[in-house]
């Protein structure tokens, strides 16, 4: 019996518990796999923690699919474990668990590696896995991956995944910190998704993943545009005038948003206007922004996201001697960084501590705490 995408939509709506997904047979479907994977990058996009916690179940389910006799049932089989494990991997990176999702990408490869699947696949495979690469401050190895990625999809003239490309490869720049090439990449996923758009296309995945892009490329060029002093016509502006252009943008985002109030889009926003209020030397609004920021990452779990606005938070208490409010984040922010294993920045936020606990209580108070801290440390396994 062939069953329909309306079929499998209604039959996710239908779940009350994804554990479901491995007693029911009803689930163990080619079209029902495909649309819950669609659903999960969905979800991951808004809510890494729920998207993380479905994600978990899709390559127990890609595995449960009754493989059908001959070569093209063999391949169809394999493509839909590359793609569960990717998007588990995809999960786990936005969680902030980069060592699961490396080993979840590389059991994806290695199915990859072993059989012959389709280029589109292949590509979005690597499209993910540079994104991963970006995370892990590799960026020369993420942008050799993306320039393939991008090579695959015009030859198969996928515009949609084109625009993901574009967004990405913005992304790995933003992260290297090269600003002004970064804004023409997000300025070509924002243009070709939006042209997109335009045309309505009819798969429901399709108009996701567009929605995603306008999305990800209007935050992420807000921010190129907020570290880039000067450029092109806006050179000599300074960085006030370019700071509004990107407060700007970021009002279009919140408006495109429509009441979602705990997406991560909307956290990151919040973020970002925290940190320009910051260079605009507006603390008031820059505390209110950045406070509101935390407080949301703290909600969807991302451990890493927190411990940075709070680096940024500690930035206004210093200077202005908050210092009992300063002691209080970098304890939080040092504890955070420890459990991710990110040792410079917890030196950082320990640093701040001991000015904060040494502005209270004195010099003497502040080396024995951080001897104490120390120590607690170096007893962990």
């Amino acid at each position: 019996m062939a069953h329909s995408e309306q079929w499998a939509r209604r039959l996710l709506r239908e779940m009350k518990n994804p554990r479901e997904l491995l007693r029911r047979r009803r689930y163990w479907t080619p079209v029902f796999l495909r649309i819950y994977l669609d659903h999960v990058e969905e979800i991951r996009f808004r809510d890494p923690r729920e998207g993380l916690k479905l994600a978990k179940f899709a390559p127990q389910l890609a595995l449960l699919m009754p493989e059908a006799t001959g070569g093209a049932g063999r391949r169809e089989h394999r493509e839909n474990l590359v793609r569960a494990h990717a998007v588990l991997g995809s999960a786990y990176r936005v969680a902030g668990d980069m060592a699961t999702s490396e080993s979840e990408y590389g059991l994806a490869r290695k199915i990859a590696d072993a059989e012959a699947i389709s280029p589109i696949l292949r590509a979005d495979l690597s499209k993910n896995l540079a994104t991963l690469r970006a995370c892990q401050k590799r960026f020369a190895e993420a942008l050799d991956l993306v320039d393939a990625v991008e090579a695959a999809y015009r030859q198969a003239g996928d515009g949609r995944r084109l625009a993901e490309a574009h967004a990405v490869r913005g992304y790995i720049l933003n992260e290297s910190g090269r600003f002004s090439a970064a804004i023409p990449c997000h300025g070509k996923a924002l243009t070709l998704a939006l042209e997109l758009q335009r045309m309505k296309p009819s798969d429901p995945a399709d108009v996701a993943a567009l929605a995603r892009v306008v999305e990800a490329a209007r935050a992420n060029m807000a921010y190129a545009l907020s570290e880039t002093p000067s450029l092109h016509s806006l050179q000599a502006r300074g960085v006030y005038g370019v700071a509004e252009e990107a407060l700007s943008l970021i009002g279009v985002a919140y408006r495109e948003l429509r009441g979602r109030r705990n997406s991560l889009t909307r956290h990151l926003l919040q973020w970002l206007e925290g940190k320009i209020y910051l260079r605009m030397s507006r603390p008031d609004r820059a505390e209110k922004r950045l406070t509101v920021a935390r407080r949301g990452f703290a909600r969807l779990e991302m451990p890493w996201e927190t411990a940075l606005v709070s680096l940024d938070l500690a930035a206004l208490y210093r200077p202005a001697g908050r210092w009992k409010e300063l002691e209080d984040l970098a304890a939080d922010t040092f504890g955070r960084f420890r459990e991710l294993c990110a040792d410079f920045e917890a030196i950082g936020a320990l640093s701040l501590w001991v000015d904060a606990v040494q502005a209270r209580r004195g010099v003497q108070a502040a080396i024995t705490a951080a001897r104490e801290t120390v120590e607690a440390r170096k007893a962990r396994p």
